[in-house]
């Protein structure tokens, strides 16, 4: 039986496998994907998103692939980016990688988008730096629909790359996005992830990135509406000397009920990781964060966890710190608040009217600085959590 027949029988076996973690909100409509050039989904035109620049892109809506590229100047220095399903075709070293870091029977929503998958191949050659992001894009506009996303992407030793991931939708239906990111020895990688979902939409988020020895990773997800729920814990395995700065923000919709967090295991002597999280929780919702630090060796790490409360909502932090090296130094803190009504005060006291008083200071509680992510993308970011302050408090 050859590895991709392996695949597909693992995950005939688990459709009917319910997920351990978050929300269970079944399967819809699944398609297969298929090659439709065309227009992206306006859901991600809002966002201000597009595949259709920097460095090279992806482009899916629904189940047709609307649009793929690669500037050539990187297509000359061997970077790929690709429909998955044709990587597969097409590249047999894509063994190493597919399937690797997350099982295709975990349960039902990976074995779909095993069955089903759509998604990308990204490979970055060793020792390639490239200068402009490369930005994927996924919406969802088909009522009922289960779109289920496999990314692969392999950043080569000494590579360096910025990839920017926005997902949106305009109706009913759920997002199950798989993520598989290696980073080889030396390389460094920048990876953003904007998300915005309404009403009675799901997500459904599996990611695992390895990290090998001296890698750097920044990381940032910010998700501007939550929809109906997410269950979404991404995890990082760190080899010798790896650093990973972890940012990620969430506006917890109301009734939304958000299963979040991540998972970091430090393999190697000379880890750093810092873990960063930030929540606005609406009248209604529900959101557990569940922050989890592994230490195996001699690494340093910290976690921050906070919510503001923007009304009747719940929130749960729950830190899990693991040390198995008398030299690791880990230490994890929660905060859960509300507006201070003196500081609302103080800004109407300036001019600003009550409402531009709390999105003032719901910026300054969500605000990302980060560190080497490119100033274009860094202005995107930050126009984003500013449209999310304002939608918080409007």
């Amino acid at each position: 039986m050859g590895w991709i027949e392996e695949v597909v029988r693992r995950a005939e076996r688990a459709l009917d496998k319910p997920p351990s973690f978050g929300l269970d909100p079944g399967l819809g409509k699944l398609l297969e994907p298929v090659e439709a050039w065309g227009e992206e989904l306006d859901a991600l035109k809002r966002l201000g998103v597009t595949a259709r620049r920097g460095a090279g892109g992806f482009a899916q809506t629904d189940n047709k692939i609307v649009y793929v590229g690669v500037a050539e100047a990187y297509r000359k220095l061997g970077v790929i980016i690709m429909p998955l399903r044709e990587a597969l075709k097409k590249i047999p070293w894509i063994e190493k990688y597919y399937w690797r870091l997350l099982p295709p029977d975990l349960d039902r929503y990976t074995a779909a988008t095993a069955l089903y998958e759509g998604g990308t191949f990204i490979y970055i050659p060793p020792g390639v730096k490239v200068r402009a992001p490369i930005n994927v894009a996924y919406g969802v506009g088909l009522e009922g629909e289960t779109q289920t996303v496999h990314n692969v992407i392999v950043v080569g030793e000494g590579a360096e790359v910025d990839l920017f991931y926005a997902c949106g939708a305009s109706v009913h239906g759920v997002h199950v996005g798989v993520t598989e990111l290696y980073l080889e020895p030396r390389a460094k990688a920048t990876y953003t992830m904007v998300h915005s979902w309404p009403k009675n939409f799901y997500l459904r988020a599996y990611t695992k990135v390895s990290m090998g020895e001296e890698s750097r990773l920044e990381y940032y997800y910010v998700n501007i509406s939550s929809g109906a729920g997410i269950a979404s814990k991404p995890s990082f395995t760190m080899r010798r000397g790896a650093r990973l700065h972890l940012d990620t923000v969430i506006r917890v919709v109301e009734g939304s009920k958000v299963y979040t967090g991540a998972r970091v295991v430090g393999e190697g002597e000379g880890v750093r990781a810092e873990v960063l999280s930030k929540v606005l929780a609406h009248h209604g919702s529900y959101t557990l964060n569940l922050v989890e630090v592994e230490a195996n060796a001699d690494i340093e790490s910290h976690s921050d966890c906070k919510a503001l409360l923007l009304g009747d909502a719940t929130v749960e932090t729950v830190p899990k710190i693991v040390a198995r090296s008398p030299k690791a130094q880990l230490s994890h803190e929660a905060s859960i608040g509300v507006l201070s009504e003196d500081a609302i005060a103080y800004l109407e006291s300036k001019g600003f009217s009550e409402e531009e008083a709390k999105s003032i200071l719901v910026y300054g509680f969500i605000a990302i600085k980060p560190k080497t992510l490119p100033p274009p993308l860094a202005r995107i970011l930050d126009s984003m959590l500013q449209a999310l302050a304002r939608q918080a408090v409007g």
